[in-house]
């Protein structure tokens, strides 16, 4: 995959600045100002620069400020924009799953050994089983984890039981 200008998900941003009171009155962006505006050193800048349509004045290499503004406002129109702002969006979801899982994995619940072993009359009284209907009372996040893992752990070793009591 080719490599993605750092900016993209900031055009709209650069776009306000370059017509913000500060840079408006500023014909000319020097290659010290496109690197504080688009975050990019040197030889990036001077890409960018050369891509606009940068001009040597004396020893300094210069873009006009109206023609980066065009630039950019087909820049943020482009398909490239759209794509970079979709795969940015994808990554945080990914990253967000991530974080969610990682911190479901953290929560453990302290079960006794005798937990493996539980039937469905070892089940403590907040938790009742009729036909078409289950119940469980419980007290936060760990306490209800600490009862599904006890009513699955006593289905599987009671599952005849189990069935008759569900009505199935």
């Amino acid at each position: 995959m080719p490599h993605q200008p750092s900016w993209l998900l900031r055009v709209n941003e650069i776009l306000e600045d370059l017509s913000g009171p500060e840079l408006s009155p500023i014909p000319f962006l020097s290659r010290a100002a496109i690197e504080s505006l688009f975050r990019l050193r040197r030889r990036q800048a001077i890409h960018l620069m050369h891509a606009v349509g940068g001009f040597q004045v004396g020893k300094a290499f210069v873009v006009a400020r109206s023609d980066l503004l065009r630039w950019l406002r087909r820049a943020s129109l482009g398909e490239q924009v759209w794509w970079e702002q979709a795969r940015h969006a994808r990554v945080e979801h990914a990253i967000e799953q991530v974080r969610h899982e990682r911190q479901a994995r953290q929560q453990r619940a302290l079960l006794p050994p005798s937990t493996l072993h539980l039937k469905l009359e070892g089940l403590p009284p907040s938790i009742s089983i009729h036909p078409g209907e289950l119940r469980i009372a419980f007290q936060g996040a760990d306490d209800l984890f600490r009862q599904l893992f006890q009513l699955a752990q006593a289905m599987k070793n009671d599952y005849p039981r189990f069935q008759a009591l569900a009505g199935g």
